[in-house]
């Protein structure tokens, strides 16, 4: 529940000190131009799937590590997120076949991002004032 309270204290923060988004800097604002509508909508979307993966990461678990030895950081890194060796790199441009791995996946993540974003918001809302 605090994740929705954050988001939308995240979004008054944002109203209060730039109405018309002139001075935001999230890209959907400042690279592709949304207004406040779509913004929100993709906004609620992203959250209400961070909250959905974070609930199967949660609740219904796979393991994402291998049982084999010998791998390096960066097979470990790919194997977390492929289910194979790869070389760490191909997360940036590769999905995982397996959809409920990449629930895992971005359940685990997308949560630790939401509570460092809520941070920056409560102290650029708390030193701007």
């Amino acid at each position: 529940m605090w994740i929705f309270f954050s988001r939308i204290y995240d979004a008054y923060g944002t109203y209060q000190l730039t109405p018309d988004l002139s001075n935001e800097a999230n890209p959907l604002v400042s690279i592709f131009g949304l207004t406040w509508t779509p913004l929100l909508i993709i906004l609620w979307l992203l959250t209400i799937y961070t909250v959905y993966a974070y609930y199967v990461s949660v609740f219904k678990p796979i393991n994402l590590l291998s049982t084999e030895k010998g791998y390096t950081f960066s097979n470990i890194v790919a194997y977390t997120y492929f289910g194979h060796k790869d070389n760490w790199i191909s997360i940036l441009y590769k999905l995982p076949k397996d959809f409920n791995r990449f629930n895992q996946y971005m359940g685990q993540l997308l949560i630790s991002c939401l509570i460092v974003c809520r941070n920056s918001v409560y102290n650029n809302v708390a030193t701007n004032k």
